[in-house]
C-alpha cells in the first residue's frame, strides 16, 4: 500500500481550475475541474468550501489521533495512579483542545 502525499495540504483558488496541493513539495493532490462534463458544479463556492473542508480534515488528522492517543493513555494510567493523571491532565487537555481547534471544532 502506498503512502499518501505528505501534509500539510493547501487549497489554491488562484489556479484555474482550483487545486489542492502539498505544501511540502507542491505536488498536486486534486484538481477541482469538471471538464469531463460528468458532474455539474453549479455552485463554485460550495465546491471550494468542500475542498477547504478536505484540506482542514487532512491537516488536522495527525493532531487529532495524537491527542486521542494521549487522552486514552492518561485515562488508562489514571486507573493506576491518580497523581499521574493530575500531572498530565493540563498537557493532555491543552493538546486535545489545540487539535480540536485545528479541526475547526468550536471550543
Amino acid at each position: 500500500m502506498n503512502k499518501h502525499t505528505p501534509t500539510p495540504w493547501a487549497l489554491n483558488t488562484d489556479d484555474i481550475p482550483p487545486t489542492i496541493y502539498a505544501e511540502v513539495n507542491q505536488h498536486c493532490i486534486a484538481i477541482l475541474d469538471d471538464s469531463s462534463g460528468a458532474y455539474k458544479f453549479d455552485d463554485v463556492a460550495t465546491c471550494e468550501a468542500n475542498a477547504t473542508h478536505i484540506v482542514r480534515c487532512v491537516n488536522s488528522h495527525e493532531a487529532l489521533v495524537k491527542a486521542l492517543e494521549e487522552l486514552t493513555a492518561t485515562i488508562d494510567a489514571g486507573r493506576k495512579s491518580a497523581d499521574y493523571v493530575a500531572l498530565q491532565e493540563h498537557r493532555v487537555m491543552r493538546n486535545a483542545r489545540a487539535a480540536l481547534a485545528a479541526a475547526g471544532t468550536p471550543q
